[in-house]
């Protein structure tokens, strides 16, 4: 899924097509890519599937910013994580696009009147010691979706995390805290290309609407019935 770049609103309302007063989810709990999804899994041997309660989404702060930025450029593309519009440069992580990357989300999540909710994902795994060490493998997000009452979800992950499960678990808590919120709707885009994402948005109860551009959006229902 892709963020919603143009669209910005101060926190704390319950949500009425601007964002809302979404739950800060910091505990552990069961949850690649562009914002929903712009990349595919690899191929190969089958990936480990991560335990859902070693996975915790994190509000974005200072502290955690440099070390999402670490797992951007370890794990994925420039054009998977931020905006690119008139960035002609060379490819890759330039010192420009790292630079790019942390003004990004100082303005858009971190600074006054943030635009959107963003957390990080963060996995604890074992080391070679056996010991638990967490890391930052992504970043998940929620902002104003394009019509009133409604959300727009979004994440990516770190070409190592996806198609082992982190990504479904993820998307079903950024579910929850857009309900909790006051959405009734949510909205989501991703690529035709990316099967993995809209079998998770599928099975999710998603409607899913394919375009000539080769993007996919979906809308998922949230009020539950009476």
């Amino acid at each position: 899924m892709s963020p919603a770049y143009d669209r910005a609103a101060p926190r704390g309302r319950r949500h009425t097509g601007r964002t809302a007063g979404f739950p800060r989810m910091g505990r552990p709990f069961g949850v690649g890519g562009r914002w929903f999804g712009g990349g595919r899994a690899g191929h190969g041997a089958p990936m480990e599937t991560v335990i859902p309660d070693l996975v915790a989404l994190r509000p974005l702060d200072g502290e955690l910013l440099p070390a999402l930025l670490a797992a951007a450029v370890a794990g994925a593309d420039p054009h998977e994580v931020m905006p690119q519009a008139g960035d002609d440069g060379p490819a890759g992580w330039t010192d420009a696009r790292r630079e790019a990357f942390l003004r990004f989300h100082r303005s858009r999540s971190l600074g006054p009147g943030a635009a959107e909710d963003v957390y990080a994902v963060v996995v604890a795994e074992t080391d070679g010691t056996g010991q638990a060490v967490e890391t930052v493998v992504g970043a998940a997000r929620l902002a104003p979706g394009p019509e009133p009452d409604t959300v727009e979800a979004g994440l990516w992950l770190g070409r190592s995390h996806r198609g082992r499960g982190v990504g479904t678990s993820v998307f079903a808590r950024l579910v929850d805290a857009a309900r909790e919120g006051g959405a009734d709707r949510l909205f989501a885009r991703t690529s035709s290309a990316n099967a993995a994402t809209r079998r998770m948005l599928t099975a999710a109860g998603a409607d899913l609407e394919r375009h000539g551009d080769g993007t996919v959006t979906a809308w998922l229902p949230l009020r539950r019935p009476a």
